[in-house]
């Protein structure tokens, strides 16, 4: 969680428009139920030339939708 509000901090420092998503192309979008009401959502991410693989892991508790886990691996 530090490490995720030190890069934040950096790129905001950078850029304080926020306006960071714009050259991002996101492509490959699945959903797959993984268990009652909780679902694991993958895709593919392009900044510019880092390309990554993204899965989010989502679960709907008392008709919120909470993000449960997040990982997103550079693909090589």
């Amino acid at each position: 969680r530090d490490e995720v509000w030190a890069v934040l901090g950096k790129r905001y420092r950078q850029d304080p428009s926020g306006d960071h998503d714009v050259d991002w192309e996101t492509s490959d979008f699945e959903v797959r139920e993984v268990a009652p009401d909780t679902y694991l959502l993958t895709y593919t991410l392009l900044q510019v030339d880092r390309l990554t693989r993204r899965a989010t892991l989502w679960q709907r508790r008392a008709g919120e939708w909470t993000i449960l886990y997040h990982q997103g691996t550079v693909v090589l």
